[in-house]
């Protein structure tokens, strides 16, 4: 009996937080809409979905036949959200133009159709967290469900909780099934493009370099990654940048004292990168270090070991070449999970500094702590994922 009753433990405490998180999120109530938000750190919009309205707005301009893309006179005038108090800022369409055609089929420009995309989106994001946490480590799901950085996604209304939904779920649920994990990936890359970074996971030591099955898979989706990849840079050019609630070498240019310094810029964004590289460096010359890695590596199945490389994939190289927001690191979520029950203090390192780092969102100036306190997170999943592809590549 005592047996069972642990066993029914975990589930209850696991259902328990969910219907709390959904309560308090997800279902109408009297608290404003920026409070809920502001008590964990996360500064809301006075509306919601504040990112995605571009997609509601393209979405008009396309069905009214008028240029969505680029500088667009028709996503500047906001026609739509006229009159509204507050008068909300629609930022110029930084997603590939399939969501704009996805949301313009259904002919609706209503608040309530909007709100029922937002919605979607938010529990795709919340049933991606659950199923991860529900694998690794259920007792994780308040800290990571709670979390600033989930929060700000879903209060966003960032198209990214749909994405990571789409990148992780056919990994979890079909972990045998290669040639679904390459056309999952591909259909992720096709939604927001950075998820293609994952495709680490599925390098291979023979040609065609790439492991067959997810590869075929990649294959299937790559006209649908070849149209967003020809729009990416125009998605560039009008997406906004900071230091504030972002993370990535990148970011350094707009640091507080250093932004409108370019020469400065460099320099500090020269100084992280060897800085960063050389601690890396040195813990990889580490026997001890390496050792105790590879031996928390050769314990995971080959599922999990494809999950760790995506997600740390996503991370590591998003990090090195792009300006990121903050709710991107939802995706190193999955990695932490997978090795939270490894031995090596490497593992242990980045289980607790994935699971930790976004509440420091709550300290004063929290969002700019985030940032710095990303850079020692991309040195410790950047000696994960070497080591991880040394493992594969050498079979």
């Amino acid at each position: 009996m005592i047996g069972r009753d642990t066993r029914l433990l975990k589930p209850l405490l696991f259902g328990l937080v969910l219907v709390v998180f959904v309560g308090m999120f997800l279902v109408p109530g009297e608290a404003p809409w920026p409070t809920r938000y502001a008590r964990f750190g996360v500064p809301a919009f006075a509306y919601p979905g504040g990112d995605a309205r571009n997609i509601q707005m393209a979405a008009h301009c396309a069905r009214t036949a008028q240029p969505y893309l680029g500088d667009s006179a028709c996503m500047a005038e906001a026609s739509l959200f006229a009159g509204r108090e507050p008068q909300m800022s629609v930022p110029m369409l930084n997603y590939p133009s399939w969501w704009v055609r996805a949301y313009a089929f259904f002919g609706d420009d209503s608040e309530r159709f909007f709100m029922r995309f937002w919605h979607l989106n938010a529990l795709l994001l919340v049933a991606t967290v659950a199923l991860c946490c529900w694998r690794y480590q259920q007792l994780a799901l308040p800290f990571f469900l709670f979390s600033p950085v989930t929060l700000l996604t879903m209060e966003r209304g960032n198209i990214e909780g749909i994405t990571f939904f789409v990148t992780f779920v056919p990994l979890l649920l079909w972990p045998r099934v290669r040639v679904l994990h390459g056309l999952a990936l591909g259909l992720a890359a096709a939604l927001k493009v950075f998820p293609l970074f994952g495709a680490v996971a599925f390098l291979h030591r023979r040609l065609p370099f790439l492991d067959r099955p997810a590869g075929w898979g990649l294959l299937l989706s790559l006209p649908l990654i070849a149209v967003s990849l020809m729009e990416l840079p125009e998605m560039v050019k009008v997406t906004q940048q900071a230091f504030k609630a972002s993370y990535g070498f990148l970011t350094l240019q707009h640091a507080p004292f250093i932004e409108g310094h370019p020469k400065v810029a460099v320099l500090v964004t020269l100084a992280a990168v060897v800085l960063c590289l050389a601690v890396l460096w040195q813990r990889l010359r580490t026997p001890a270090v390496t050792d105790s890695v590879d031996a928390d590596l050769s314990a995971l199945s080959p599922a999990d070991l494809t999950v760790l490389m995506v997600s740390a994939g996503i991370f590591v190289l998003t990090f090195l070449g792009f300006s990121n927001w903050a709710y991107r690191l939802i995706f190193l979520m999955p990695a932490a999970l997978v090795v939270s029950r490894g031995r090596s203090a490497t593992a242990r390192q980045a289980f607790w500094g994935v699971l930790l780092v976004p509440w420091l969102a709550l300290l004063p100036q929290g969002l700019n702590v985030l940032n710095l306190a990303t850079f020692p997170l991309f040195v410790l999943m950047s000696l994960l994922l070497l080591r991880a592809l040394r493992s594969v590549l050498s079979h």
